[in-house]
């Protein structure tokens, strides 16, 4: 999830246990870093400045803090357990919802006027809810697998009404008097209260992320699709495939995430990829016309396996000083720069020797084993990069093109790889 801070137009995103603020001015980034699990839940303050961000665990830590000074204001406490499936502040930022990830999927309401005690508290449902959003003040709405409910709060009562739904809602966002709602299986869905209104078949793919701005509304899909919608009819103004508008940007252009800054110059767009970027527009009013520049603004590895693990295991340092390498388990090598502090090329790995693309795994559907990186080694003139992979093999590869040089087949598990001066 990725959120433009209205207030200082820095980026506020989150990566494993930490809240990230970025300045892409400078390419700095500062941390917030007193969760103690990943975090698996943000919302930003509507006035731009606080962050609430919760985490997974026994017992959650939910905290609400400044992306100004990366301190805690609000450490908020109860209610929820097992972790935090999803959060929301209210529209005047005083009050927070979020949605635990136990088996009955706890609903909990903190009153941050009240110094952010827990002010009302429900069972939310046998099935998982995956997104929560304020509808007005005292009313919020819940979706999940064949769950939605409006939700009512009087003082220390929740009531809720369940909407009628056997679709897989994964994403959910207001619209003045409609609840908009993204399917696993691409439509989308206007809601009128709990009544289920007109769909749209924009996406052939999952719709996972929604966002409305004062003037359209956005969504984003993985079937690489941007749409941006008409706010009052709801009509295609324009549809931006980012594989084919954008070709060889992103390593994995699945939408995860979108957000306008305040302006309406600049798109934000977080991809499944770990990748964000922004395009940006000098036109005034979107059209079918206008014209969106990309810009990189973070890459970073990714999680394409489902079954199996997606750490970072191999890095080594150029000689150079200025450069160093890394590798993992989603199948790419990535050279950064140090001073930069960014990727400045990388390759995927998930090849064979001629450079056509692996089949998945047979019985996983993950990358198979040759592509997952475990250890990497330079040669002493930084002109050779070796990768060890998971299932034994060594490839070489030209560390100034990235191309693969030859593979050598081994039979066991690489977790150290070094060449030798005669090497390089």
């Amino acid at each position: 999830c990725i959120r433009d801070s209205l207030k200082n137009g820095k980026i506020v995103y989150h990566a494993a246990a930490v809240g990230i603020v970025l300045d892409q001015n400078t390419n700095t980034q500062k941390f917030f870093a007193k969760h103690i699990d990943d975090i698996t839940a943000l919302d930003l303050h509507p006035e731009g400045e606080l962050v609430v961000t919760g985490e997974v665990g026994p017992k959650p830590n939910i905290y609400v803090w400044s992306s100004e000074t990366l301190q805690a204001i609000y450490h908020l406490k109860g209610g929820i357990v097992k972790g935090v499936a999803s959060i929301s502040f209210s529209p005047s930022g005083n009050k927070v919802v979020g949605a635990g990830i136990d088996d009955n999927h706890m609903v909990a309401v903190f009153d941050l006027g009240a110094g952010g005690t827990l002010a009302a508290l429900e069972k939310g449902d046998t099935a998982p809810i995956l997104d929560i959003r304020w509808i007005t003040e005292d009313q919020f709405v819940s979706v999940g697998p064949k769950h939605f409910k409006q939700w009512t709060q009087d003082k220390k009562s929740l009531k809720a009404k369940k909407g009628p739904t056997q679709d897989f809602i994964v994403c959910s966002a207001i619209n003045g008097g409609d609840t908009l709602v993204g399917l696993g299986t691409g439509p989308l869905q206007v809601w009128k209260g709990n009544a289920l209104g007109k769909a749209y078949n924009y996406h052939k793919a999952s719709l996972d992320s929604l966002y409305v701005s004062q003037d359209y509304v956005f969504t984003g899909g993985k079937d690489f699709l941007i749409n941006i919608l008409d706010k009052k009819k709801y009509t295609v103004i324009q549809a931006i495939n980012f594989n084919e508008s954008y070709p060889d940007l992103s390593l994995c252009a699945k939408i995860r995430s979108i957000c306008l800054s305040e302006d309406g110059s600049k798109l934000l767009v977080g991809t499944f990829g770990s990748e964000i970027y922004e395009l940006k527009t000098s036109n005034k009013q979107i059209s079918a016309s206008t014209k969106f520049e990309p810009t990189e603004l973070m890459k970073g590895h990714y999680c394409p396996n489902a079954k199996w693990t997606n750490e970072v295991w191999g890095l080594d340092i150029f000689h150079d000083k200025q450069h160093y390498a890394t590798c993992s388990d989603d199948g790419t090598l990535r050279v950064w720069s140090i001073e930069e502090r960014k990727i400045v090329k990388h390759t995927s790995l998930n090849v064979d020797e001629k450079g056509n693309k692996l089949a998945p795994d047979e019985k996983t559907k993950d990358l198979q084993d040759q592509a997952k990186g475990r250890c990497i080694g330079i040669s002493p003139d930084d002109s050779i990069l070796i990768v060890g992979c998971k299932e034994g093999s060594i490839r070489i590869l030209d560390a100034q093109t990235l191309k693969h040089k030859k593979v050598i087949r081994h039979r066991n598990c690489l977790l150290y790889t070094s060449p030798s001066p005669r090497d390089s």
